[in-house]
């Protein structure tokens, strides 16, 4: 199993420009790998600090939009295969 985090880029952004025009937040997340190529194999889950998980609609291979519509940290979990799971909490 190939190591994720030193070789696996995730992309992401709460655009807070969406909540002030639509009063909710989306992360985007562009999952590619060392060589820039998008991963086809990934899923993106975001957990948020009470505990209940969300996952991340996928709008193309390897980019997701999840809306943020909850207060607090949560954790982003992204999974592939042949990859190691990367795990982030994002602060909110």
């Amino acid at each position: 199993m190939r190591i994720i985090f030193p070789v696996f880029l995730a992309i992401f952004s709460v655009l807070n420009a969406f909540s002030q025009v639509f009063d909710d937040r989306i992360l985007r997340v562009n999952v590619i790998d060392s060589a820039g190529s998008q991963v086809d194999t990934a899923k993106v889950m975001v957990t948020s600090n009470t505990g209940k998980s969300f996952i991340c609609q996928e709008l193309e291979i390897g980019k997701f939009a999840c809306e943020i519509n909850f207060g607090g940290d949560f954790l982003l979990a992204v999974r592939a295969e042949g990859f190691s799971i990367l795990r982030l909490t994002v602060p909110n």
